[in-house]
Formats: C-alpha cells, sequence, structure tokens
C-alpha cells in the first residue's frame, strides 16, 4: 500500500505540480591553441610526410584512353566467335567510321568478311554466270559495294547502339539470329570537310577564308550529299554453327529505317480530289 501511494504521488508530482529542475550552466571549455610549427614539430611529422608519399606513389597512375584512330588499328579483321552481337557491330561500325585504319578501305574490307555470302551479294550483286548468281569476291566487294548503311556509316561522325539486342534462339536450319537498332550521325561540318579533303582546291578556299575572318558561304564550301544528319538502321545478324567461324556473329543485312519516297506516296492513300477518269 505504501509503494503505490508513492508512486501515484510522484506521478501526480512530475505530471501537474512539479516545475521542471534548472538545467546546470556548463562552463565553456577552452579553446585549444594552435601549436606553433617549429623545428621539432617539422621532424615529428616527417614520418607521416613519408608514408602519404609513399601511399600516393602506390596508387596506379590513371591511363588516358587510346584515340578511336588508334582503336580501329586494333579491330580484328577476321570474324571472333569471343566476341558477342553488340560488340560485333562496334567492331563494323567503328571500323567504318575510320575506314582509313590501318590502311585504306579497311573499313570495307572488315565488313566483308563479317558478312555471310548472302550479305554480300546484296551489298555487291555480281553479274550472273552462266545463269546463275555466283559468290562475290574481295576485289569487287571493295569496288562494287554500295547502300544506304554503308553510305552512312563510312567516315560518319559517330554512332550509336539504340537499346539492348534481340536475339532468337537457333533452329534446325539456322543459328541464333539477333537485330540491333543503331543511329549514324553526320554533322554538316564533317561532312563538308570530308568532302573539301576530296578536292584541294576547296580546302585552300576553306583554310583562306578561315584566316580572313569570312564566313563560310555556299561558294566556298564543296557541295555536299543531301545525307541524313541522324540515320537509323536495323542490323541483322546470325551466329554461324558450321567452319571456319563457328559461334561468331555474322552480318546479314542493314535495314534503313527511314521511309522511302514510295512508302510515302503509298501513306497518301488511294483516294484523291476531282472527278474520275478513264
Amino acid at each position: 500500500r505504501e509503494f503505490r501511494s508513492n508512486l501515484a504521488e510522484r506521478t501526480l508530482t512530475h505530471t501537474h505540480l512539479a516545475e521542471p529542475e534548472p538545467v546546470p550552466f556548463a562552463e565553456p571549455q577552452p579553446v585549444p591553441q594552435p601549436v606553433p610549427f617549429g623545428l621539432p614539430s617539422m621532424f615529428l611529422a616527417l614520418p607521416s610526410m613519408f608514408l602519404l608519399s609513399s601511399c600516393l606513389h602506390a596508387r596506379p597512375a590513371r591511363v588516358p584512353a587510346p584515340p578511336a584512330m588508334a582503336l580501329a588499328d586494333t579491330l580484328p579483321m577476321q570474324p571472333d566467335a569471343s566476341l558477342d552481337v553488340s560488340e560485333a557491330v562496334r567492331v563494323m561500325c567503328t571500323g567504318l567510321e575510320f575506314n582509313g585504319f590501318p590502311h585504306a578501305d579497311a573499313g570495307v574490307e572488315r565488313l566483308f568478311h563479317w558478312m555471310t555470302p548472302q550479305g554480300r551479294v546484296k551489298l555487291a550483286p555480281p553479274p550472273p554466270r552462266h545463269g546463275t548468281q555466283t559468290g562475290v569476291e574481295l576485289d569487287y566487294f571493295l569496288e562494287h559495294a554500295g547502300g544506304a548503311a554503308l553510305g552512312a556509316l563510312l567516315l560518319c561522325s559517330r554512332y550509336q547502339l539504340v537499346g539492348e539486342p534481340r536475339v532468337m534462339p537457333a533452329t534446325n536450319a539456322h543459328g541464333k539470329l539477333a537485330t540491333v537498332m543503331v543511329d549514324v550521325y553526320n554533322e554538316p561540318a564533317d561532312l563538308a570537310l570530308t568532302a573539301a579533303l576530296d578536292r584541294p582546291a576547296s580546302c585552300g578556299a576553306m583554310l583562306d577564308a578561315q584566316r580572313d575572318g569570312a564566313p563560310l558561304t555556299d561558294a566556298i564550301l564543296p557541295p555536299v550529299s543531301a545525307m541524313r544528319r541522324r540515320s537509323r538502321f536495323i542490323f541483322s545478324l546470325e551466329q554461324q554453327r558450321r567452319p571456319p567461324h563457328i559461334g561468331a556473329w555474322l552480318l546479314k543485312e542493314a535495314m534503313p529505317m527511314d521511309k522511302t519516297p514510295l512508302q510515302r506516296y503509298a501513306e497518301l492513300g488511294e483516294e484523291f480530289e476531282g472527278p474520275d477518269t478513264d
């Protein structure tokens, strides 16, 4: 009974009657004064300085990234089974972006090796022999290969893979199939510079205008083809199951996503204004 009364009295006192106890005032602590840096302190700090220096020297130095042209020199010329489908597309696109490294038309030559025989025929259809269409040789491919994707990727400003590749399982008829979407960018300045390199007179006129501070007018700039600034293509690849490139991804076709004039005309429909005519 006494414990309950004391508990009730303590609760009543703390909740209603008792005033808060004053908080004792804390005396301010003295601020430590800086120790003067003299000769003894310097000798004491020498071990820490040597330790810090050894740690900095132990860290690996930052290696600058090699330039893109140097990277083009290291690209494999023949198909490599250790590369996945995205890496195979990058090898072909980077080689075409820097087509002249390590030698002239190295990118187109690499593309020839990384394509299926059917894909080579689509880019460079050979003349029929005895009523049949035969394979494509390298010399013929280098001279006659052409297409929308090849023209956009050759000496392009840059390219970019869009999204993840779509891979379909293999069947009894073929190996794995994959599609990769690629955006190719061609800046107007890069196109003009590429065209000027083919015309030394235009290149000299551009340099003279830059030295004189004159604007680059259409009369000075070389004629540039009407190439789109951004073009999108779908690369269709197949994983080989037969020698000599077992397991490697080869390009079958690069289809442009841009609509052709015929497709744009077809979107207009079949209804025309005016009376029908025979």
